[in-house]
C-alpha cells in the first residue's frame, strides 16, 4: 500500500485531517458491525444502538464538512450542503421509525443473557410495556 501522497508538499499540514477522517471511519465501521450483529440476533438493544448510529452519522456529517472546509479552505457549494443534509434527514426519518414502530418493538425482543447465549422474550407482550 503506497501512502507516499502524505509526503507530497501539496498535502503538507493535512496529516491530522487524514488521521481524524480515518479514525472516525474506523469507529463507525466497528459500530456498524456491532449494530448488524444486534439486528441479526433480534437483540432488544438494537433500537437504542441504531438511534445512536444515525445520530452519530448526522452529527459527523456536519462536523466533517466544517473540518474539510477549514482544513482545505474550500468554499461552501450546493453539493456540500446536499451531502450534509441527506444524513440528517435520514436520521430524522429512521430515528422516528425506530422510536414509534410497533413492529420494531415486537421484532427486537431477544434479551441478551450475560451468562451465555440469548433468551427469547415474550413475542405477544403489549408493545406499550416494552422499553
Amino acid at each position: 500500500m503506497d501512502i507516499a501522497f502524505i509526503n507530497d508538499p501539496q498535502f503538507a499540514g493535512y496529516e491530522s485531517a487524514f488521521i481524524i477522517e480515518g479514525l472516525v471511519s474506523f469507529i463507525f465501521g466497528l459500530f456498524s458491525l456491532h449494530v448488524a450483529r444486534l439486528f441479526f440476533t433480534k437483540d432488544s438493544d438494537l433500537p437504542k444502538m441504531i438511534i445512536y448510529l444515525y445520530m452519530g452519522v448526522a452529527i459527523w456529517s456536519v462536523l466533517d464538512m466544517m473540518l474539510l472546509m477549514a482544513t482545505f479552505e474550500m468554499p461552501l457549494e450546493q453539493s456540500d450542503i446536499v451531502s450534509t443534509i441527506r444524513p440528517i434527514l435520514s436520521a430524522i426519518i429512521w430515528i422516528s421509525y425506530f422510536k414509534k414502530s410497533v413492529r420494531v418493538k415486537n421484532t427486537f425482543v431477544v434479551r441478551p443473557n450475560r451468562l451465555g447465549g440469548y433468551e427469547k422474550g415474550n413475542l405477544y407482550q403489549q408493545s406499550d410495556n416494552l422499553d
